[in-house]
């Protein structure tokens, strides 16, 4: 007697669902041979499960891909020119090293939270808390002062407007999903 077994596979090329792939195929080839049942069934199986194997990896990058493409539409950060550099009330530096962008950050003057699409008065600006948003410096200059001299531009950009103090929030995004 002949039995059909199908396990969900992964979705990476792993040698499991190789072997599946494999043995569903073996599986039809022996039936036609042999006579036995009808031969539907294990090519049913071969085809899902080469299906499975070929397209899985496609069909959730593509849905990856459409999910980060929805989180860009949504940034402050997907028009810099729009969002940041046009307001009064923020700035965008970027530290160039031989004419390679290898750090950024954001300076957001005023007592807004987080930046937002009106722009900030002057009367707004008294008295609050310049922000830094979005320190980022590339993994090939770290621990080159690349980020301390992002800091002090943004330090001077906010002194010469006549903040005294300044809030950066931190993150590792890598962790945030660690518990």
């Amino acid at each position: 007697m002949v039995r059909y077994w199908s396990g969900a596979l992964a979705w990476r090329r792993s040698w499991s669902s190789r072997l599946l792939v494999g043995a569903c195929l073996a599986a039809a080839a022996m039936c036609r041979l042999l006579g036995h049942g009808s031969v539907l069934l294990p090519l049913c199986l071969a085809t899902t499960s080469g299906a499975v194997y070929f397209i899985g990896p496609l069909l959730v990058y593509s849905s990856l891909n459409r999910k980060m493409q929805a989180i860009i539409a949504k940034s402050e950060m997907r028009d810099i020119r729009t969002n940041w550099a046009s307001h009064n009330s923020r700035a965008f530096l970027v530290a160039d090293l031989a004419g390679q962008v290898v750090g950024a950050t954001a300076v957001h003057l005023g007592s807004v939270d987080y930046p937002s699409e009106a722009p900030v008065t002057e009367d707004d600006l008294q008295g609050s808390v310049a922000s830094i948003f979005r320190m980022t410096i590339d993994s090939s200059v770290r621990r080159a002062g690349i980020g301390s001299k992002l800091l002090g531009a943004a330090e001077e950009y906010a002194k010469a407007r006549g903040y005294q103090s300044m809030l950066l929030h931190t993150a590792n995004q890598a962790a945030s999903g660690c518990k």
